[in-house]
């Protein structure tokens, strides 16, 4: 009910912005004529626990948790969320509600950091240097099994503790965080966000890029601004529907009761975003 009668709202100031499409079938999150490059194999894939701690409607202390996987090359490194990186299209649905970033790290240069993320109602890709610069410390720790020692770094408005594996050889890990001489198998900013390694498959697969033809492309410091402001309003837990504007809409579709713009759902959460990066 809720949806129809967001449709029929945006219906009235849609006939001269936008094409709307009602349909049944889920829609690609790939772009239409895309087609994937094969950028590295991966030696490793590492599994990661993702947990946010922040506030629900109510302002009640609760956890926000995604399952990410990191796809680990010689020269290449990508992390997803578990869903995307399985495949099966329902998942990739409901995964897009959570906005979780693709990040290739390596790539297209060496030292470089590409990502694909979302915000309603657009895609966006950046490209910017990987310029992390962690102090190394003597502690040591075992992370899913492994040996690990400690590094500390200021990044994004954070302050970053993670965990690597020099036994591993790569320089990746969750997220954007990388450029150690180990993988990064744990990590936590400020005790609000942290990313722990459940599983490492020593396996090969094709780690592979899509372009984002439909994507806008933004320098990454103002995208993460951008982002910030558009995803802490709070209107975002109550009132979604209200961040809709009726000129930015290209096509809508309602797929299982749910409202599509662009090919990305409405927006629906009942926490507080927590922003991974400050700026």
């Amino acid at each position: 009910m809720k949806a129809k009668l967001i449709l029929g709202i945006l219906l009235i100031g849609l006939s001269t912005h936008a094409q709307v499409k009602v349909s049944r079938e889920l829609v690609s999150n790939q772009p239409e004529g895309a087609v994937p490059d094969t950028l590295d194999y991966t030696f490793c894939v590492a599994a990661y626990d993702y947990v946010c701690h922040t506030t629900d409607a109510k302002g009640a202390p609760t956890d926000v948790t995604y399952p990410i996987d990191l796809l680990v090359g010689k020269q290449v490194a990508c992390s997803m969320g578990k869903a995307r990186h399985n495949g099966t299209s329902m998942e990739k649905f409901e995964e897009s509600q959570l906005y979780i970033p693709v990040v290739f790290q390596g790539y297209p240069k060496r030292n470089e950091l590409t990502q694909h993320d979302v915000v309603p109602f657009n895609r966006f890709e950046t490209t910017a240097p990987a310029d992390i610069r962690w102090t190394l410390h003597t502690e040591t720790d075992r992370v899913c099994g492994m040996p690990c020692q400690r590094a500390t770094a200021t990044y994004g408005g954070r302050e970053w503790t993670a965990w690597f594996c020099s036994e591993i050889p790569s320089s990746a890990g969750p997220w954007r965080l990388c450029g150690l001489p180990g993988l990064i198998l744990r990590a936590e900013a400020d005790g609000v966000h942290s990313f722990t390694c459940s599983r490492l498959d020593f396996v090969r697969e094709p780690i592979l890029y899509t372009p984002a033809e439909d994507a806008v492309k933004a320098k990454h410091q103002r995208f993460v601004k951008f982002r910030n402001q558009k995803m802490s309003n709070p209107e975002l837990m109550s009132h979604p529907e209200r961040l809709i504007s009726p000129a930015d809409v290209q096509h809508m579709e309602i797929i299982n009761g749910t409202v599509m713009i662009n090919g990305i759902a409405l927006p629906k959460t009942d926490t507080k975003y927590v922003p991974l990066e400050l700026k």
